[in-house]
């Protein structure tokens, strides 16, 4: 009986050390995309991705909506689909001008998803939203980011 008890526990704290690592791991990807936005090198950026995104999501079109609201709640929204590297490289280089000097001010983990949230100087707010798939590497297979102006 000992035996199992011994046994149980120790593939608890398997589990459990494998959870922190992965949360480690998730966090310091979301630090690092964080990082490479800071660069205005497209070779970085494309490295960033090769290693840190799946290949599903480097071969998924990318879709980009905004929405703008207005003094008066007058909103428009516009919506655009682009395919695979080029028009990733294209949003990290928008993503490089508009938040490459930010602070990172919260990154959190839960399971397979990371909220990396960063603020510019200028009144700028982003949420990096990603998502691991859900075996080891955990490589990102999805990318959202809500950004927040104010005038």
């Amino acid at each position: 009986m000992k035996t199992a008890i011994t046994l149980t526990l120790f593939l608890f704290s398997f589990h459990v050390f494998g959870q922190d690592d992965k949360s480690k791991l998730l966090e310091q990807r979301a630090r690092n995309l964080h990082n490479v936005l800071g660069k205005n090198n497209k070779a970085a950026w494309k490295s960033f991705m090769t290693r840190n995104f799946t290949q599903a999501l480097i071969e998924r079109p990318m879709r980009a909506q905004v929405v703008t609201t207005e003094n008066d709640n007058a909103s428009s929204t516009s919506t655009s689909t682009e395919h695979a590297i080029e028009a990733k490289l294209a949003m990290f280089e928008r993503l490089h001008q508009d938040f490459g000097k930010a602070k990172v001010s919260s990154v959190k983990v839960e399971g397979d998803k990371v909220a990396m949230t960063v603020t510019t100087d200028h009144g700028m707010t982003a949420i990096f939203r990603m998502e691991a798939e859900p075996k080891s590497p955990w490589l990102i297979d999805k990318l959202t980011i809500e950004v927040e102006a104010t005038n």
